[in-house]
């Protein structure tokens, strides 16, 4: 099982390749750079791969992915990431929220719309949620030299339908300590 593998003090590294944001969308649901991806993982003297589905940040847009596999996507900052059916088909998105992207561009009404009429949802959630979790990620920057960009907060669904943030301290563009993982099942968000 994936969480076994991200325990507090091992390194996350993700391919070179992989994209943490894609291009801006225009309120739209979309399927972009998603896929499977390999991350090494550093604990210690101990270097291990595991294989997840990667669901990148779309700014304007509900990006997903179809998959029945454990998928991670980040860098969260206020978004929620949700599983729903479509077709019978188990989707995961990264969903944004806010005004960051632009005036109206905010996808909650759009995803709420969408669960009410074309899919089934699952579950939703706020891998982070500034109220909820400031301090923490407070306390993680304090740790870098990244300032305020150094709390990096990663969402996972895994393929068991778990729902769960990893708190990671970034190292790098490509590298990230996991701080914690907490289980966030007990906390949905309603669109």
């Amino acid at each position: 099982m994936i969480l076994r593998a991200l325990t507090p003090g091992t390194t996350i590294k993700f391919p070179l390749s992989v994209k943490m944001s894609t291009v801006n969308q225009n309120k739209n649901e979309c399927n972009i750079d998603t896929g499977p991806i390999a991350l090494t993982l550093v604990n210690g003297k101990q270097t291990s791969a595991i294989q997840v589905d990667w669901v990148p940040y779309a700014p304007g847009g509900i990006n997903y992915m179809a998959s029945d596999h454990d998928v991670l996507s980040g860098i969260f900052t206020g978004c929620v990431m949700a599983s729903y059916s479509a077709a019978k088909q188990r989707r995961i998105a990264h969903v944004h929220t806010g005004d960051d992207a632009g005036a109206g561009l905010d996808c909650k009404d759009l995803m709420k719309n969408l669960l009410a009429t074309s899919y089934a949802p699952i579950f939703a959630f706020k891998p982070f949620d500034k109220h909820a979790d400031g301090a923490v990620a407070e306390a993680i920057c304090l740790k870098t030299t990244f300032g305020g960009f150094g709390c990096a907060p990663f969402g996972l669904i895994t393929a068991s339908n778990t729902y769960h943030v990893i708190f990671t301290r970034k190292v790098s563009n490509s590298e990230y300590v996991i701080e914690s993982v907490r289980d966030k099942y007990g906390d949905p968000y309603a669109f």
